[in-house]
């Protein structure tokens, strides 16, 4: 075999492995499970309900209603950044502490006089 035709061949091949890379292009999402994940592993929330929201600037934004209010009383705010890559998603709503209610429980025999 001459060299021209090894590299017809070559090109050939490589040509169809190009075309084949490009028509299989592979598009990512975050999906909802990975948002249940990231809540129930970094937050004291337990998911009710989740609902799915795409900004005009090119973010997603998760809004979660949590079954247990205690820490999250309006649910939990996640933001996603790169909409194909869930490692750009943050918990934007910090924990709520209610300390006031530590006033109605009774206090302590050491601490009365």
């Amino acid at each position: 075999m001459s060299k021209v035709f090894k590299l017809t061949i070559f090109m050939m091949f490589f040509l169809t492995l190009l075309a084949s890379f490009q028509s299989g292009k592979v598009n990512a999402a975050i999906l909802d499970y990975q948002i249940v994940r990231l809540i129930s592993m970094d937050s004291d929330c337990r998911n009710d309900e989740l609902k799915r929201v795409e900004e005009k600037d090119g973010t997603l934004t998760f809004l979660v209603s949590c079954t247990n209010v205690s820490h999250y009383p309006n649910g939990v705010k996640v933001q996603c950044t790169d909409m194909d890559n869930e490692r750009s998603c943050k918990i934007m709503t910090q924990a709520r502490e209610f300390e006031h209610l530590n006033l109605l429980q009774p206090q302590s025999s050491s601490t009365k006089q």
